[in-house]
């Protein structure tokens, strides 16, 4: 059962364990040596090798973990033929009854067109228990190619919404194509003139000219998934296919149909409330996440969905976590949750809580350019633990709701 409490509500059980967002000053003045280091001429050898390298050092930059591919609503390519000059319909048995015409579809205001490009739709397909969900299948006139595109109506932006979602289609991809692993995915970040969209994009290259992708992105209270199998393009006209035909349905204006609201909700479980000596951590935790992305992340993406696919952001939130119960004179007394606290303090102290948080979500988290994971390092030191810290059984969930509710 779940305990659904509105952010305001959350300050006052912030308080009563006395967790504070506290404002730190810095003043940084001119000309000041930082104290403990000493002037050149007395540095040790090393210290003076390690100074004089430092600038081809930092040439040396590793490439960052991941990808992030920017695009914009307003780019002037638009490479898509759509068909104009066929009837539309708003109705679902009109276009039963005349394949060869558009699509439009009335919830979300967007067309499915009979043609895109050298592609034709040859099934549209409505669902009983979703009745405003909408998948399209397409197909080129000559060859085998296809891709699909996908709208689900969702009012709740909850933590995990758009991983969660990826990890579904591209887990389902892998089996289609006999694949034993999932590719590295791309964050895609699809920049509107008034909204901003996250999405994730994961690609296997089958062959020289073959290649099957899928995309989604969160989009308020709507779920944007294409899907592509294509046959015979090179790489640079199939990634061109692909941003053309994001850009045609247009995650920005998806958003702008019901944004999410900024103001959260924080759902936590009963049985995590009952244990007073970590309810203060839980809350102060979750009080992080929610302060990252209002600081971090701009308003215009943030009303596409709430944003936990920045690594940072969580594991900011788990050493506010250890934190509140490191000043804690006893622990829990339950045993799942004094476990919790000690083997993540342990991953925390050895330096690897990134790549602890990374494995846990399958590596789909944007990583700062600036960061070295270890995975190596990581796998070895807990070969030697018994390590039981899961993150995936959630204590509370973040949602953004769909405006108004």
């Amino acid at each position: 059962m779940i305990l659904r409490l509105k952010y305001s509500v959350v300050f006052f059980i912030a308080a009563l364990f006395s967790v504070h967002a506290q404002m730190l000053n810095i003043t940084l003045e001119d000309n000041v040596e930082p104290s403990g280091v000493l002037p050149h001429a007395e540095r040790s050898l090393d210290e003076q090798i390690v100074s004089e390298l430092s600038p081809y050092i930092s040439s040396l930059k590793k490439t960052p973990f991941s990808t992030i591919h920017e695009f914009y609503e307003d780019s002037p390519r638009g490479g898509l033929t759509i068909s104009s000059d066929v009837e539309t319909y708003r109705d679902v048995k009109s276009i039963a009854a005349n394949n060869k015409s558009n699509y439009v579809h009335k919830e979300s205001n967007t067309i499915f067109p009979h043609r895109i490009g050298n592609f034709e739709r040859v099934q549209l397909v409505v669902f009983k228990e979703q009745p405003l969900k909408i998948h399209a299948l397409y197909k080129a006139v000559q060859g085998e190619s296809t891709f699909t595109v996908s709208l689900t109506p969702s009012t709740e932006a909850t933590e995990g919404r758009l991983r969660n979602e990826f990890l579904t289609h591209i887990r389902q991809l892998s089996k289609e194509k006999g694949k034993a692993y999932t590719p590295t995915p791309t964050f895609l970040k699809f920049n509107g003139i008034r909204y901003v969209n996250n999405g994730i994009e994961g690609t296997y290259v089958n062959d020289e000219k073959s290649f099957s992708q899928v995309n989604v992105f969160e989009c308020g209270s709507w779920m944007l998934v294409t899907k592509l199998d294509v046959v015979g393009m090179d790489e640079a006209s199939f990634r061109d296919f692909s941003e053309d035909l994001i850009r045609y349905f247009n995650p920005a204006k998806l958003t702008a149909l019901k944004p999410m609201n900024l103001k959260p909700i924080v759902d936590f479980e009963r049985e995590a409330l009952q244990d007073t000596v970590v309810t203060g951590a839980m809350v102060a935790s979750a009080f992080k996440k929610i302060d990252w992305a209002t600081d971090n992340v701009s308003i215009k993406e943030r009303y596409s969905g709430f944003p936990d696919i920045y690594l940072d952001m969580h594991t900011e939130s788990l050493k506010a976590y250890l934190e509140v119960l490191d000043r804690k004179k006893t622990r829990s007394a339950i045993e799942e949750n004094s476990r919790f606290y000690t083997d993540l303090k342990s991953i925390n102290d050895a330096g690897y809580l990134d790549e602890f948080v990374m494995e846990t979500y399958e590596n789909v988290m944007i990583v700062p350019a600036y960061l070295y994971l270890d995975f190596n390092g990581y796998t070895h030191w807990k070969q030697a633990r018994e390590l039981q810290v899961d993150l995936l059984k959630k204590r509370y969930k973040i949602n953004y709701r769909a405006l108004p509710y």
